[in-house]
């Protein structure tokens, strides 16, 4: 007998497998883990420093501080284990530290773990990208991999230990016991070579069994598959033989040649319908010519008549279903005089609702001051309107006083119908204030506004919430320089191909101040010959669109102005207009409809 017939080699074997298969798996499993607990550790302390330096970062963004951001990002990226942090606005890089990973910002690396977080100010408008090199340290790895090491020597010893036992102890009676296996195996050769045939007989009658039970199996679904059509098939005819009775609209079925066939009851409750039936109605020719040539050119199947039938006054909707196999048409009726005279009564409160909302939009309109007061102080100007509905919450105002004008852009509380009439609440108020003798500036304007709305408040002729955000300036044509106050707007000058921003104070009209000198304040400015103004509400700004569905907001407000302000000043209005379509109905599958009032007024110096 060779050794590898031995049962001391085959019980070797086996117990040499078992150890290689528990110790190997072992091995791996605490391997593995103990890789995963340091790269969790690394990631997690990462995670933590990378949150710290983006709060800082955006901190220094939101406070507008752009001029010390870049020792901000400087410091944080030399004093830590980042690579680099970069600011991506846009699709490009705005800042990076250190600079040499400027070009490669924009791309992901493997080597590289990532932090990015979305940054979102009216500054800056993109994420803040912060890497870290991965671990390969390979020290450590070394350490993790030497456990797996010793437990593989650990299991091929035990093997070769186990091996030499099974050797001393099990082999000579093992040796005996095959000896006698041998003797026993030549007596019982004849007997097991008869078992074997009896079996592959017994074989073969069981697999021709088996295959005839699968084959009554199929026999049997497809009957049943059968049975279950049959049955839907008459449950449909069942249904459609009681549908026209049990309709309780009227249902007429007649043959190719308008002979009646069937009717149901729901005919004798019209009358009309129920003289074409027995052909006692006047215009039975009539409107037997009308369904021959309604039909003529049909196909079988199902139609709506959209344009109905009307008899004797009732309007009836009309579906026809013609089967020109069979031999037979059938009418579905509809009474819809009640329904349509309603839409009637409908379409013409609408028309008057309309009416009325025009002849608002007129009455609003007059309102706006005409453009030739403004000739004799400014070079040129334009106004950029277009409410949301037909009347708009937004208006403008401009008003004479001491050979000075005196101009507001107003932005009053809602929008439509309600916006509009406190537009015309602002427009009485505006000229009020300004005809008293205390007005001598736009800050004492802006504070008898705020005293008007008050009073009309603790009077109860306004509710709390109804106010307007807006901007005044007085404009002195002598010394050419503006003064200006407002509430929650802003006002833009461009000189010099730069845009110059201005704030208002963030105060409500009617509001109890809590400032010490209790007013609203001002700011002077001088201008200069080629001086564009700007002033606007924010409807432009805050409207939805672009290929992600965000608002507009003022970065592409400052970049679209910079890029009109050269063109003529009636050419701006239709420049802004084009710009506002293109980016509420950028994504074509899902355009966004405008969300509220926009105004927009320019003056050139």
């Amino acid at each position: 007998m060779r050794f590898w017939q031995t049962t001391a080699f085959r019980v070797w074997l086996v117990f040499g497998t078992i150890g290689l298969m528990v110790s190997v798996p072992l091995s791996i499993y605490f391997n593995n883990q103990q890789r995963k607990i340091l790269q969790d550790y690394t990631k997690n302390e990462f995670d933590v420093n990378a949150a710290i330096a983006a709060s800082v970062i955006k901190q220094a963004i939101e406070d507008e501080a752009l001029d010390g951001l870049g020792n901000y990002m400087s410091n944080i990226a030399n004093h830590s284990d980042f690579v680099y942090i970069a600011i991506v606005e846009n699709g490009e890089v705005f800042s990076c530290f250190p600079k040499e990973y400027s070009t490669s910002a924009l791309t992901k690396k493997k080597e590289y773990i990532y932090s990015e977080s979305i940054i979102d100010t009216d500054l800056i408008s993109g994420k803040l990208v912060i890497t870290a090199s991965k671990i390969k340290d390979e020290l450590i790895l070394k350490k993790i991999n030497d456990p797996f090491i010793y437990l593989i020597v650990i299991s091929i010893l035990s093997s070769i230990f186990l091996f030499a036992i099974s050797l001393r102890f099990l082999s000579k009676p093992i040796f005996r016991a095959i000896e006698i296996a041998k003797e026993l195996e030549k007596q019982n050769y004849n007997i097991d070579i008869d078992l074997i045939a009896g079996k592959n007989e017994i074989s073969i009658l069981n697999n021709a069994l088996y295959s005839l039970k699968e084959n009554l199996i199929q026999l049997k679904n497809e009957n049943d598959s059968y049975n279950d059509n049959l049955k839907s098939q008459n449950n449909k005819l069942y249904k459609m033989a009681l549908f026209p009775a049990h309709n309780p609209n009227p249902v007429i079925e007649l043959d190719l040649d308008m002979n009646i066939i069937y009717h149901n009851e729901a005919c004798e409750n019209h009358p009309s319908i129920s003289q074409l039936l027995t052909e006692t109605h006047e215009e039975l020719n009539k409107f037997q010519y009308l369904l021959k040539e309604t039909i003529k050119s049909k196909k079988d199947g199902k139609y709506t008549i959209k344009e109905g039938i009307k008899i004797d006054g009732k309007h009836y909707a009309f579906n026809l279903y013609i089967d020109k196999k069979h031999n037979f048409i059938r009418l579905y009726l509809t009474d819809m005089t009640e329904s349509i005279l309603l839409q009637e009564e409908l379409k013409k409160q609408r028309d008057e609702i309309y009416d009325s909302l025009n002849y608002a939009k007129n009455i609003q309109q007059s309102i706006l001051p005409e453009e030739k007061l403004f000739y004799p102080f400014f070079n040129n100007q334009f106004f950029y309107f277009k409410p949301k509905d037909i009347v708009s919450g937004d208006f403008y105002w401009a008003g004479e006083k001491d050979n000075q004008l005196y101009f507001a852009l107003c932005d009053c509380t809602g929008h439509g119908v309600p916006g509009a009439l406190l537009s015309m609440i602002g427009y009485d108020a505006l000229n009020y204030v300004l005809n008293t003798d205390k007005v001598t500036s736009s800050q004492s304007l802006m504070n008898g506004l705020s005293d008007f709305f008050k009073n009309a408040r603790e009077s109860g002729r306004l509710r709390h919430n109804d106010s307007m955000d807006l901007i005044i300036f007085k404009y002195d044509q002598k010394n050419q320089s503006i003064c200006f106050s407002g509430s929650n707007q802003k006002l833009f000058i461009i000189r010099d191909n730069n845009l110059l921003e201005y704030n208002t104070d963030h105060i409500s009209l009617g509001d109890d101040f809590e400032s010490v000198n209790n007013s609203f304040t001002e700011e002077d400015i001088k201008l200069m010959k080629g001086d564009l103004i700007y002033t606007f509400s924010d409807g432009y700004i805050d409207q939805f669109g672009g290929p992600i569905g965000k608002k507009l907001k003022y970065p592409r407000f400052r970049e679209l102005l910079l890029e009109i302000h050269k063109r003529p000043m009636n050419q701006q209005p239709i420049l802004l207009d084009e710009y506002i379509e293109e980016w509420k109905n950028e994504c074509v599958d899902d355009p966004f409809s405008q969300i509220d009032d926009m105004t927009i007024v320019g003056f050139k110096i």
